[in-house]
């Protein structure tokens, strides 16, 4: 088992992206890993408060998921710069987000991924 933290777009985004969090959290589970989705936050909280649950989580993360998107989401990327200099490996699942994400809509096993 592989603690990972999925990271990705969430300001912004429609739904704040909770679907591709929920679907990659989902299939990451079902593949043997333990999931720290962000997405599972309570809502209300200001994004300093976020950032400071999010790094200590990827401070305890084996690895960190990238979501599609993650290249123009500054929390993501502050993420993934301190996953980088912490030494965690990166799963870069950007291919992959949009085909989970829609096989979870329509609760179907995704055929491929690379976790």
């Amino acid at each position: 088992m592989t603690i990972i933290y999925i990271a990705g777009p969430i300001t912004g985004m429609p739904a704040g992206n909770k679907p591709a969090f929920d679907a990659m959290a989902k299939y990451l589970a079902t593949k043997g890993h333990a999931v720290m989705n962000p997405q599972s936050l309570p809502p209300g909280m200001s994004e300093e408060a976020y950032m400071d649950i999010c790094l200590a989580m990827v401070r305890h993360a084996e690895a960190v998921a990238l979501l599609k998107g993650w290249q123009q989401s500054d929390g993501a990327q502050a993420e993934l710069a301190y996953a980088r200099k912490r030494g965690i490996p990166v799963m870069d699942m950007t291919d992959d987000t949009d085909h989970i994400t829609k096989c979870a809509a329509n609760d179907a096993e995704p055929q491929r991924g690379a976790a």
